[in-house]
């Protein structure tokens, strides 16, 4: 098929893109995601009609463009959670391609390759595509890219594109856990791994869906099954919003047993499960776009996996075990161990966290470097040898310096205490079951976590936490809470947040500092 000289691009006036989206601070306090875009297609023309722009867009076109300056003759492989848009990356690029005048390739199913090129767009068999290479050399569109949504009936792209002699640069969405190919090293593919939706992203793409789902309603199924667009626009068919939720809770709650039943076990073992990716997120490892890590998909996932540990005998070392799970085999364990702060932070009296070095984030609301001594230190150890006494205490204090930003009363706190009482030999005898027995028992590392509620806490143990002050003593962004944990000696507290993909509605920052002035580790 051919649309003749201009055929197709004389309706490029009808494609257009969308100014960005402003987002007003009345939606949510703690955006850092830079404004939005959308690309609106014409009516009748292509579906979906309007397309969220992501800015991981720009990002894997940059790391294309790397890719095929270095290496013409090669590829990329564009991986990611089921779900998260890897086909719809590829429409993005296809179209930005047209736009742009410049000839591409686009394959989608078996038997055919539709080639976009300034004479026309032409549905082409695949066994023509060696006719098309030699055209394209003669057509000096040698640079030309061919997309290939390798999924379900397409195993892999057409004979005549794997070729080194292609003069095409390949560009692959595949399925997640696709393992290493033959044709990938024939093109000498390199990874790249596309980042899950945050809820900026997953709110904006609700208003583009033809039915929409309410903000309430849309961000509990993203706490519950996780940032994933697919999964979050399939309940906007009302009426089977309870049934589908109650249906998809019993299929992970079978795969969470498995998880309980089989350990030890690693992550990897579980990938051919049905259900593995209602349980597990894939996403990139930190800055590495090309390597998948695993973490639990959701907040309500991991007090599932968590709550189905602690009803195992042997309670006691639940967290580490939850750890190990998730962290074997080169695992995230982020929100997991936020699931355990939770817990650590609210509900069990025996749950210990042990044997690691502190993780340390980048990105977090306030950090502390272990050189942060002097001042700020002097009065935070001051503050904390009067803790006992001060409960009620309120301070404003900078940020900045590392100081303290504010204490809430006593029954917030008691949680905490319970906890490191379990690993201390006696030495409670105050009232408020905090002071030591000797001073050697106090360790010279000072842990700070910073608590701000925003828009709302999705989060039932931190929800019940804030639920015990008034509303004046309530965490805000403005005044945060912030808790002081006083280390064992000789023992490690291992306590982490996800400061990156769960902390849009709560900021929770573990930040670490260490006092090296002896007169004060006297006093301790």
């Amino acid at each position: 098929m051919s649309l003749g000289q201009g055929g197709f691009y004389g309706c490029r006036s009808l494609f257009r893109e969308a100014g960005r989206i402003d987002l007003g601070s009345d939606f949510i306090h703690d955006i850092n995601n830079p404004p939005l875009r959308v690309l609106t297609l014409p009516e009748l023309s292509v579906k979906p009609q309007a397309m969220l722009v992501r800015e991981e867009y720009e990002e894997a076109l940059q790391h294309v463009d790397l890719r095929y300056a270095s290496h013409p003759s090669g590829g990329v492989l564009i991986t990611g959670h089921p779900g998260i848009g890897k086909s719809l990356f590829l429409q993005y690029v296809l179209v930005m391609r047209i736009l742009q005048g410049e000839p591409i390739l686009y394959q989608h199913q078996p038997d055919c390759v539709y080639l976009f090129h300034g004479k026309g767009v032409f549905r082409l068999p695949t066994d023509r595509l060696e006719a098309v290479s030699r055209a394209a050399q003669l057509e000096q569109f040698s640079d030309a890219f061919a997309l290939v949504d390798v999924s379900g009936e397409l195993e892999e792209p057409a004979k005549n594109l794997l070729s080194q002699r292609s003069p095409f640069f390949l560009i692959a969405a595949v399925p997640p856990r696709t393992g290493e190919r033959p044709w990938m090293r024939m093109r000498n593919m390199k990874r790249f791994v596309m980042k899950p939706w945050s809820w900026v992203e997953i709110f904006i793409g609700n208003t583009l869906q033809r039915r929409q789902l309410s903000e309430a309603v849309l961000f509990d199924i993203f706490t519950k099954f996780g940032p994933v667009p697919r999964v979050c626009y399939q309940f906007a068919e009302g009426p089977l919003l309870d049934e589908d939720m109650e249906d998809r809770n019993k299929r992970v709650l079978a795969l969470c047993e498995i998880v309980r039943s089989a350990y030890p076990i690693n992550v990897p073992q579980l990938m051919d499960h049905q259900d593995f990716d209602e349980v597990f997120l894939l996403r990139p490892h930190d800055s590495d776009r090309r390597q998948e890590i695993y973490d639990v998909i959701s907040p309500h996932i991991g007090r599932l996996i968590m709550d189905l540990h602690i009803q195992r005998p042997n309670g006691s070392s639940i967290p580490t075990k939850l750890y190990d799970l998730l962290h074997d085999g080169g695992q995230s364990p982020d929100l997991a161990a936020a699931v355990l702060f939770e817990r650590f932070l609210c509900h069990s009296g025996n749950t210990w966290i042990e044997g690691r070095k502190i993780q340390e984030r980048d990105k977090i609301r306030y950090s502390f470097g272990e050189g942060v001594i002097a001042g700020s230190a002097t009065t935070m150890m001051q503050y904390v040898l009067e803790f006992a006494r001060r409960f009620d205490a309120f301070t404003s204090m900078s940020p900045d310096s590392g100081e303290i930003l504010w204490l809430p009363n006593s029954p917030a706190f008691n949680a905490f205490f319970v906890c490191l009482s379990s690993r201390y030999d006696g030495g409670y005898d105050d009232e408020y079951g905090i002071v030591p027995e000797t001073p050697r028992e106090f360790s010279t590392t000072i842990l700070i976590a910073t608590l701000a509620r925003q828009h709302r806490i999705p989060t039932r143990a931190l929800e019940d936490l804030a639920s015990r002050f008034p509303e004046d003593r309530q965490p805000t962004t403005d005044r945060p809470w912030s808790v002081v944990f006083v280390v064992p000696e000789r023992r490690n507290l291992e306590c982490w947040v996800d400061s990156e993909l769960w902390a849009d509605k709560l900021k929770v920052a573990l930040c670490r500092m260490v006092v090296t002035d002896d007169h004060l580790k006297k006093k301790l």
